[in-house]
């Protein structure tokens, strides 16, 4: 597969192969989704290549999820520092939350450093 670029009276930057992955339920008459690749130097699994494609779902997911419950959509500022703030803010509360979330599960304040002694003198 080559997908069209239009590169009218430029050089052609150096072809690579291109693939084109498609989802075909076993019930349906029809391919379903279809997503281009291009694999380039280092090809990858097909499993990997699945994993990758369906990840966007995931992206979408935390995209509404920040719109809904962190006010991403909120912003009614009219600079660039004003909304780059905001974003930013909004974008590092998800692990904020999964960092107080963490700590009400047992063992979380245990301390790394008496741990590795205790491993280490088990080694000896």
């Amino acid at each position: 597969m080559r997908a069209a670029q239009g590169w009218r009276g430029q050089a052609h930057p150096p072809r690579v192969p291109e693939w084109m992955l498609v989802e075909w339920p076993r019930e349906k008459d029809q391919a379903s989704k279809y997503w281009p690749a291009q694999l380039g130097p280092q090809p990858m699994g097909l499993r990997r290549l699945v994993r990758t494609a369906k990840g966007r779902w995931r992206v979408e997911e935390d995209y509404c999820k920040w719109k809904e419950e962190l006010g991403l959509d909120h912003h009614e500022g009219r600079s660039w520092i004003g909304w780059h703030r905001h974003v930013c803010l909004v974008s590092i509360a998800p692990g904020f939350l999964r960092f107080k979330q963490a700590r009400f599960k047992k063992n979380f304040w245990c301390d790394l450093a008496e741990r590795e002694e205790e491993v280490a003198s088990h080694l000896d």
